[in-house]
């Protein structure tokens, strides 16, 4: 053990880094692949529409200059378009900082009994890597089917709870909870207690069900949702999330904030993306009018696809999903192995654009027919 890591905690020497999707370019220069797919981290394969890439042009030559810190104009327009007031809102780089405002706001270990977080077994892993550098105890909930047992949640609750994670759909599995049993989990849960709804695919969802989460704001103000641009607005690049919340919970997150954590350029791109509801309309439909393809296509070569409500379809190989990822590799092809969330036998792949995906199928046709030697 070095000198350095003798000087921090425990918890963090313990703590995985985060492992993103194989970026094209490390794939490239290790392979010399030079035609390469991406469909392992679910950003929108149609990009930014012009409208938003004239925004940020208008911007490039602004950047000498620091950023607003309050994000007035983006607030504005995001506000209207939630009909919901400025004051409920917190910017963030990536709605995976506010995960960290929230913690180090209300979940922070400071004493000797440790503070305790509440999420799912298979909870998007940004949110337990945070709760575990800021010394929180971590108690998961069983996902039976793979879909989260909610009515488990308030028999964990202790004193000591702080926040209740979420993440509607969820990442990996793609399932979801409804509008009814989110109302009931917050009608057990003390007032003390926040429930943190993590809503980035919030935008793929087509279920009638699905919980419409602002108006719940008015009756339950421990609740905070976040949401974000990398998904449906195809601005993973930039780096721009939000949170809404009670007024007061925004105040304390924008007080620790860092003053200029949302970059010019991100700021102007994500009210752009807000103004351009074409091209959004756009990308949700061509992840409606893939899915159900791939979703049949995933049955005939005997995987099992986990049913999803995002832009991603996480796929039961029945094998080593690691060994099935390395041959697409070969195929220019990156997906997510998500053995990190204890599925070996899956991978999460993302649905890209109708020639990626026939490539996709192509190449997975192959595959599956060698494994059947």
């Amino acid at each position: 053990m070095s000198h350095f890591s003798r000087l921090t905690t425990e918890k963090i020497r313990q703590l995985t880094p985060y492992q993103p999707g194989k970026p094209i370019k490390e794939l490239q220069r290790e392979l010399g692949i030079k035609s390469v797919i991406k469909l392992a981290s679910n950003e929108n394969p149609l990009g930014t529409s012009a409208y938003v890439s004239e925004a940020i042009s208008r911007t490039i030559s602004e950047v000498n200059l620091y950023p607003d810190g309050s994000c007035f104009e983006l607030k504005e327009t995001l506000a209207k378009s939630l009909s919901i007031n400025a004051n409920q809102l917190t910017i963030g780089n990536g709605s995976d900082e506010i995960f960290r405002l929230i913690l180090q706001a209300f979940a922070q270990n400071t004493n000797d009994t440790p503070t305790e977080v509440i999420c799912s077994e298979y909870a998007f892993a940004a949110f337990p890597i945070a709760a575990l550098a800021y010394g929180c105890q971590i108690k998961r909930v069983d996902c039976p089917n793979f879909v989260l047992d909610i009515a488990a949640i308030p028999a964990l609750v202790t004193p000591q709870t702080r926040v209740v994670y979420i993440d509607n759909p969820c990442n990996p599995l793609g399932s979801a909870i409804s509008h009814h049993q989110l109302v009931s989990l917050l009608q057990k849960l003390p007032s003390s207690v926040l429930v943190l709804l993590d809503e980035a695919y919030y935008d793929y969802v087509a279920w009638s069900d699905y919980p419409r989460s602002i108006p719940l704001l008015a009756q339950f103000p421990n609740l905070i949702i976040t949401r974000t641009f990398s998904k449906a607005y195809g601005l993973a690049g930039l780096r721009i999330g939000y949170s809404i919340s009670h007024p007061d919970i925004a105040e304390i997150l924008n007080r620790i904030r860092l003053p200029f954590n949302n970059n010019s350029v991100a700021q102007a791109a994500a009210k752009a993306a807000l103004e351009d509801t074409q091209h959004l309309e756009k990308s949700i439909a061509l992840v409606h009018q893939e899915k159900p393809i791939l979703e049949q296509f995933y049955h005939s070569i005997n995987f099992k696809p986990l049913p999803s409500y995002g832009n991603f379809i996480t796929v039961d190989l029945g094998q080593s999903g690691i060994d099935i990822y390395q041959k697409l590799l070969l195929c220019g092809i990156i997906v997510r192995p998500v053995d990190n969330y204890n599925l070996k036998n899956c991978l999460r792949i993302t649905i890209g654009l109708p020639e990626e995906n026939l490539r996709l199928m192509t190449e997975l046709t192959k595959i599956s027919k060698d494994l059947s030697k």
